[in-house]
């Protein structure tokens, strides 16, 4: 599974000391982002009860297709979360951390009643417009009983 973003999926893949050390020889992970001058660029992708699902441009080309179809693990959470100022989203569910080689999409869920409303709970928190540089993010699992 060389090069492949599986890891991002099951950090014990890609990571060593219990998924979250260095990364294995042969593994790289997706380096998620926003990237300069702009916002996650989220797309519509349908409503499913309670959440809507989104796709967002979060990470560079180079990453083939992956199905985590992960949810967080019952007393958790799990977000992407800015690194300059910790102020991220609460995603419910990741389809995909990326779906093609040359595709910069992450296919995730949120809780929202709409599309709109989807969208502007991940661009109010993510973005980037008038930065000249990437906006490094880091994806996150958060337990509820810290």
């Amino acid at each position: 599974s060389s090069n492949e973003a599986t890891c991002m999926a099951g950090p014990g893949e890609c990571y060593t000391e219990s998924g979250y050390g260095s990364v294995k020889a042969g593994y790289t992970p997706i380096e998620l982002k926003v990237f300069a001058n702009t916002h996650t660029q989220c797309r519509d992708r349908g409503h499913y009860g309670a959440e809507h699902e989104l796709r967002c441009k979060f990470h560079t080309t180079g990453f083939g297709r992956t199905k985590p179809y992960l949810r967080p693990p019952a007393g958790s959470t799990m977000g992407f979360y800015r690194e300059d100022n910790g102020k991220g989203f609460e995603a419910t569910f990741i389809r995909h951390w990326s779906w093609r080689i040359g595709g910069t999409w992450v296919y995730l869920r949120v809780k929202a009643p709409n599309y709109r409303a989807a969208r502007d709970i991940v661009n109010n928190s993510m973005n980037n417009v008038g930065n000249d540089q990437p906006l490094p993010v880091r994806f996150e699992m958060r337990s509820l009983f810290e």
